[in-house]
């Protein structure tokens, strides 16, 4: 953690303050590929497929996810991760938040290998899918905040 935060100190100084911003550019898309992949493993185990242990890399995923989600949001400077860095970009980041918060439980049933009723499963279904275009929205805003500082 300490070697990321050095490495990209120093490279700051050579590249310019947008090194940073290009940096949070590609957690955010990272999030964005988490939650499809978390979405695809969770109809996965709904449905029963639990082979390869499938169970264990969702539970994995959700923790990644979690805590990647809270980093963005409240910054996390020991992993090298700075809080968004204007007021829209947090309150979009918030957004998205707000939408993981209900459906996360139901995540984590099933990575649990619990059934859950088809109206828990149907509202994970939607509300995912809603956090995708709010967490595309964020990467806007960010590679929007990075090209007026870098141009």
């Amino acid at each position: 953690q300490a070697l990321v935060t050095v490495k990209r100190d120093t490279y700051a100084e050579y590249l310019g303050a947008g090194l940073g911003d290009g940096v949070m550019l590609d957690f955010y898309g990272r999030q964005r590929a988490l939650s499809q992949q978390m979405a695809k493993d969770v109809c996965l185990a709904a449905r029963g497929d639990r082979g390869a242990g499938l169970l264990i890399e969702l539970s994995e995923t959700i923790g990644i996810f979690d805590n990647s989600l809270t980093a963005f949001v409240d910054g996390m400077p020991m992993a090298g991760i700075a809080p968004p860095p204007t007021e829209a970009i947090a309150a979009q980041l918030k957004v998205a938040r707000d939408i993981w918060t209900p459906i996360r439980p139901t995540a984590l049933e099933i990575a649990a290998g619990r059934k859950v009723d088809a109206a828990a499963f149907e509202t994970f279904s939607i509300e995912i899918d809603r956090f995708l275009v709010e967490m595309n929205k964020a990467v806007g805003m960010l590679a929007d905040h990075k090209a007026t500082r870098s141009g």
